[in-house]
């Protein structure tokens, strides 16, 4: 179990290592939610990333809310290192106004259909006193 902490209006970065990850694998999901029974709708970060990759892939939710853009987040999968990056741009990121406290988890959708938990977590959203981004 690891910890992901994010700080409001900075860009996010952060490699999750040490995963078993399919090499068949279409889809890798890292959604946090405040509560574990949250919709997907309502997640504090939710991203995906596609193999092969796809017009879609990056950012779906912020904070409850679809983002401005998918390219203000991206999923990076490495399987054979059995690593995943993360990152969040700062614009993004600038949308949290109050601190967070929740859980993520990785799955994994393989060709068949089939789906797998891979890794979980805790998930922080820090705020910071400078809210300029650029």
């Amino acid at each position: 179990m690891s910890e992901l902490r994010l700080t409001a209006s900075t860009t996010f970065s952060e490699t999750l290592s040490g995963l078993t990850i399919s090499a068949a694998w279409s889809k890798i999901y890292l959604t946090a939610l405040v509560r574990k029974g949250d919709a997907a709708t309502d997640a504090i970060l939710q991203l995906v990333e596609t193999n092969p990759a796809d017009d879609d892939d990056g950012l779906l939710y912020l904070d409850g809310s679809a983002p401005t853009a998918a390219a203000e987040g991206a999923l990076v999968v490495t399987q054979a290192s059995g690593t995943i990056g993360i990152t969040v741009a700062d614009d993004a990121t600038a949308d949290f106004v109050v601190p967070v406290e929740g859980t993520y988890s990785v799955k994994e959708v393989l060709g068949t259909g089939v789906s797998n938990e891979i890794d979980t977590g805790t998930f922080f959203v820090d705020l910071t006193e400078s809210k300029a981004v650029a």
